[in-house]
């Protein structure tokens, strides 16, 4: 088969490091070097690409973002983007490039605020599409101060000061001079043309506000009517509007009349006619290869960034937005802004709109979806009035090329990892894939693929191939050992029974490499009887304590639950008069009052009748509760009540509350009334101030259907939590509950007896009672003799009953009641068929759980299907979902909520005791933590003990923490003591590295340590690291600059070094690893405990290199 190799650049990742960082910056005086740079590179479509610059620089962080086009590409186009409606009207930059279909895009010109709410007034011309949109003969007219972006005929892009000349011209030869077309009338006495591209009324009176005005209406080239002193009218879609007042009403009535031909004209220069687009901006950053002395237009400061900028030839477009007022990104000022414009190849640059409008949004590689690049300092996008659109004019093409992404770089073995597959063309333009055509396979290790989910058998390096037809393309991941060590995104959590709470799982292994962990791979079980796992979600059930458990070979990692006690208590039992009937709008039909049609308790329920004609808006009708309606207490979670539905609607069921603020907030998730008969419904209060007080209840319609019917509402109660009725006593019941599929994956057939029943099972995302799905069984039972079943097969040879396990359980949701059994079938280890029963009649509607007992079945055993079945001759049809099979295994071990296990800590390689052997190559060094000077004489005698050691045993001794390290004076060996200053030395193939980070970073307060660092990095040639530091570096105050500091030193680790590790005083005896890189704490003297019966809790960390064997240990010092 010949195949096509597909490049993959979609994330091409360079790294600079900063002895080899082309540019550095300077901001009026002040320096702003580049430390440290990364580039990541991907093609929107041929032609054009984005790169995101993240750099650290000795002021700080920026984020950069560059679009760049080439317009010597014929499918490359660009245009001006502004409101089809009208260009007063804002949109986001996101909806610009939605409306016109553009692919990349940056925020445009500057704007002024409107007296017309919510429009806002672009400065500046502009042109789209060879349509001049606005222009304004006061512009530039006294100096050159704002400048226009813009492409002219030749498909080239200019930077210029436009300048404007507006005029209309009368039937005898006289003309007007015009100030601005289609920008604001203020009431001033000069001129101002308008059209449709404006607005579609004219300015008018304004109520009155203008007293003094004119407006002549000109429509297909001829005077259509001359108002005065009128409101506005509407201006002809083939005309438009000329305003003036004042003395200058007379130069209009004198020179023209009704009928008369008017001729309009705008002249620029440069000439718009010739010009395909133009959006103006502020000062020129860069003019013809120089940037100027002044700037003629300048927001000062260091600020969010937008510019746009041409090459010599014109043909490369430089779009340009730069984050700022933000801890990833301080901004640039104007001065650096021009110097990058021209550091990556602009001979002419324009400053654009910038702040809170800066953003730029781009499609992302193989998809037709447009994302905000970057992070507007607003928090979100602003809407403008106009933006800089990409667009691709292309034609079709067939596939040529794929993406090829994992969810994470890294995988263990025998977990999963999914992969995805996005096409291209060959101008880089989307092709739409079908999964089913695509063929997976594996190189570098063992491992097969189901579709495009992928389960490695060996760890290395996995080359992952993704083919359609004869197009192909790859990508790498590293298939990790078995984790060494788990880590719940909770390690204790607390619900109320019914609650869910989502958990992840994240492995490490015996390097400190790390991968999350699919849900679907990790055992689960549940400890005590207070809930159960599913697919990563805990569901609460039960008050108590109790923990998770969660393992993937042999590592584990827990989880303690808490789930608090709640009450219901009851209300109203609508047994007399309780509420009044209101709808929404008035003209909505319908009544609330007490009947004794239906009830689900005492004689009485309340019944609430509509009818919806069909109509574009909402309509709702409420049952408003008596006086002030109910009290909801602080510690009330839910409302719950009994709802009999007459049938099957669209209908929401809803609650109105007013809060302790006097808010009003309508709550309810129930968007269907899927059910018929009684259902129990609660409405969760999430995020409402109480106490707060309980309304209405109502149905609202919010599709444009006609609707009618009735509901009957009953036993309304509110729902407490109660802390203070846990049980006293801590202990665990010896109770496990294990989900044994949660039916997320297309694997169940179905069958009936007999044959004839009508039957289907499928997995479908109707319903679920957790994760994304769960089965659904359909079946039509007829009144025969026979009995009828409907079965759903469970794949393979069924599902193993665990031993131990007393019962089988699972959620059930029924829209109906029904009087059909569900049950299980379970075969024992004599292969004898056990029929359990799960429930006798599907007695509820919405969700249930059913359990049967199977503590009798003989093990092994195997739960092969689970079925519905007709015992009595009835027509019968229904529909249940099924989701979280289960089993609770009783045993015989309680726990206790304060002493569940701990997580798995596997034992590190290096951490061994070795014989020294003295040697050429062979040494020790001790580490010890020192914050302060000993403060009692158990603190001293273990200082000069461990002093006395160093000289008598070992070759160098470091000390580490913000002290001043007076035991130095008594050392005799060469010395390490963190502190004021930065250094190195070497020692038979290794570096000793001493940073200094008494200002919590390694940028603040010591010039140039970040370079010099990386510089002792890349310089160093042997096998091992030692990195000495004051206190970790997750006590950095910035953070971006701790995370830049480990994945430093893990690309070196990986690329370069055999060992690094790191030495730093904290607040405990522990090794922490990431990436290849070891983390020492040492506690020193700080430690809990120390006494002089107890001094052996004091330890420190010795060293032993011996040939290319590294170890350590935490020794005592006696």
């Amino acid at each position: 088969m010949r195949m096509k190799k597909a490049a993959v650049f979609f994330l091409s990742l360079l790294l600079f490091f900063a002895g080899i960082i082309p540019v550095s910056f300077a901001s009026n005086a002040t320096s702003n070097s580049v430390i440290y740079q990364k580039v990541e590179t991907k093609i929107i479509t041929s032609g054009v690409t984005q790169e995101t610059i993240t750099r650290f620089t000795d002021l700080g962080w920026q984020t950069i973002y560059v679009l760049k086009a080439d317009l010597n590409d014929p499918y490359v186009y660009i245009d001006a983007l502004a409101n089809g409606e009208t260009i007063q009207k804002p949109l986001s930059t996101t909806d610009h490039m939605k409306e016109w279909g553009a692919i990349a895009g940056i925020n445009g010109s500057f704007f002024l605020s409107s007296d017309q709410t919510g429009m806002q007034n672009p400065i500046g011309p502009l042109v789209q599409s060879w349509n001049l949109l606005t222009a304004d003969a006061t512009f530039n007219r006294d100096k050159d101060n704002m400048a226009t972006f813009a492409i002219d005929e030749t498909r080239s892009g200019i930077i210029d000061y436009w300048k404007a000349d507006i005029r209309i011209y009368a039937p005898n030869g006289e003309y007007i001079s015009v100030s601005r077309y289609n920008e604001p009338y203020y009431g001033y006495t000069d001129f101002t043309v308008q059209d449709r591209k404006w607005t579609t009324t004219s300015t008018g009176n304004r109520n009155g506000y203008y007293t003094d005005v004119l407006e002549m209406i000109v429509e297909d080239g001829v005077v259509k009517e001359i108002r005065v002193n009128m409101p506005g009218t509407e201006i002809p879609v083939n005309g438009y509007v000329v305003i003036t007042s004042g003395e200058n009403k007379n130069r209009i009535l004198n020179n023209f009349n009704v009928g008369d031909p008017v001729r309009f004209e705008v002249t620029t220069s440069p000439d718009w006619t010739k010009i395909q687009m133009a959006v103006s901006g502020g000062g020129m950053l860069v003019v013809n290869g120089t940037i100027p002395d002044k700037f003629t237009h300048e927001v000062a400061g260091r600020h969010p960034r937008t510019a746009v900028g041409t090459s010599r030839d014109g043909k490369t477009i430089y779009m340009v937005v730069v984050d700022g007022r933000q801890s990833h990104s301080i901004g640039m000022t104007m001065t650096e802004l021009a110097q990058f414009m021209l550091g990556i190849g602009a001979y002419n640059a324009l400053a654009l709109d910038g702040g809170g409008s800066s953003t730029i949004a781009s499609r992302e590689p193989g998809t037709n979806t447009v994302v905000v690049q970057n992070k507007p300092s607003d928090g979100v996008q602003r809407r403008i009035p106009n933006a800089i659109g990409v667009f691709s004019i292309a034609p079709p093409a067939p596939l040529a090329g794929l993406y090829v992404e994992a969810e994470e770089p890294n995988v263990f073995v025998n977990t999963s990892r999914k992969f995805t597959v996005k096409g291209y063309d060959q101008y880089f333009n989307p092709v739409q894939i079908n999964p089913d055509e695509v063929t997976w396979r594996v190189e570098g290790v063992e491992g097969s693929f189901t579709g495009n989910v992928f389960r490695p058998l060996s760890s290395g390096t996995a080359k992952i191939i993704a083919t359609v037809g004869d197009v192909s393309a790859e990508t790498y991941v590293k298939v990790l050992d078995q984790p060494a060590k788990l880590t719940l995104s909770s390690s204790s959590i607390t619900l109320i029974a019914k609650e869910q709470k989502k958990l992840t799982v994240t492995g490490e292994d015996g390097e400190g490499f790390t991968a999350s962990i699919n849900p679907a791979d990790v055992s689960w079980k549940t400890v005590g009887n207070i809930g159960f796992v599913s697919g990563g979600t805990f569901v609460a059930t039960n008050s108590g304590y109790g923990y998770i458990s969660a393992s993937v070979g042999n590592a584990y990692a827990y989880c303690a639950v808490t789930v608090l006690p709640t009450v219901s208590t009851l209300v109203d039992d609508f047994e007399k008069d309780n509420a009044t009937f209101l709808s929404y709008p008035s003209t909505v039909t319908g009544s609330y009052q007490i009947s004794g049609e239906q009830k689900h308790g005492g004689n009485f329920s309340g019944k609430l009748t509509y009818r919806f004609e069909t109509a574009d808006t909402n309509r709702a009708v409420y049952a408003v509760f008596n006086g002030e309606g109910y009290t909801l207490p602080e510690n009330a979670i839910r409302v719950g009540f009994w709802v009999y539905n007459d049938h099957e609607n669209s209908n929401w069921l809803r609650i109105e509350v007013q809060d302790s603020q006097n808010k009003t907030q309508r709550l309810g998730d129930i968007t269907k009334m899927d059910w018929i008969g009684w259902r129990y419904v609660e409405i969760p209060l999430n995020g409402i101030s109480l106490p707060a007080k309980l309304t209405r209840i109502y149905l609202v319609q919010v599709n444009p259907v006609e609707e009618a019917g009735e509901i009957f509402i009953d036993d309304l109660s509110i729902i407490t939590v109660e802390r203070n009725k846990m049980p006293a006593s801590t202990e665990i019941p010896g109770v496990e509950t294990v989900v044994a599929t949660g039916f997320e994956t297309d694997a169940v057939d179905f069958t009936s007896f007999p044959s004839w029943v009508p039957a289907s099972a499928a997995i479908v995302s109707d319903y679920k009672n957790t994760g994304t799905s769960s089965v659904r069984l359909d079946y039509v039972f007829k009144a025969a003799p026979e009995t009828q079943a409907a079965y759903i097969v469970l794949p393979g040879n069924g599902i193993s009953v665990p031993d131990g396990a007393e019962t089988i359980g699972l959620w059930a949701y029924s829209q109906k009641t029904t009087k059909s059994w569900l049950r299980a079938e379970v075969v024992d280890a004599d292969g004898k068929v056990n029929y359990v029963m799960l429930s006798e009649g599907i007695n509820w509607t919405g969700w249930a759980y059913v359990e049967g007992k199977v503590s009798h079945i003989k093990r092994p055993a195997r739960v092969t299907r689970l079925y519905v079945v007709n015992p009595s001759p009835i027509d019968e049809k229904g529909s249940i979902y099924l989701d979280d099979l289960q089993f609770r295994i009783k045993t015989n071990k309680t726990g206790n909520f304060n002493n569940i296990p701990q997580n798995t800590v596997q034992a590190d390689s290096k951490n061994q005791a070795v014989k020294y052997v003295a040697g050429e190559k062979n040494y020790r060094f001790s580490v010890f933590g020192e914050a302060r000077e000993p403060a009692n004489d158990v603190e001293k005698y273990l200082t000069n003990y461990l002093a006395d050691k160093i000289n008598k045993y070992i070759e160098i001794g470091a000390f580490v923490g913000n002290g001043s390290h007076q035991v130095t004076s008594k050392v005799k060996k060469p010395v390490i003591a963190t502190g004021k200053g930065y250094k190195s030395m070497d020692v038979q193939g290794s570096r000793f590295i001493q940073l200094d980070i008494e200002s919590n970073s390694l940028r603040n307060g010591t010039t140039g340590q970040w370079k010099w660092l990386l510089n002792q990095l890349e310089s160093f040639n042997g096998q091992n690291v030692f990195i000495f530091m004051e206190s970790s570096p997750d006590t950095f105050s910035d953070r971006l600059e701790a995370q830049l500091f480990k994945d430093i030193l893990a690309e070196y680790a990986g690329k370069k070094f055999r060992n690094v590790w790191v030495f730093y005083k904290g607040d405990s005896n522990t090794v922490t690893k990431d990436r290849g890189v070891r983390y020492f704490s040492t506690c020193g003297l700080d430690v809990q405990n120390l006494t002089a019966n107890n001094k052996k809790v004091a330890q420190y960390i010795l060293v032993t290199i011996m040939g290319d064997q590294v170890t350590y240990e935490y020794k005592p010092i006696e």
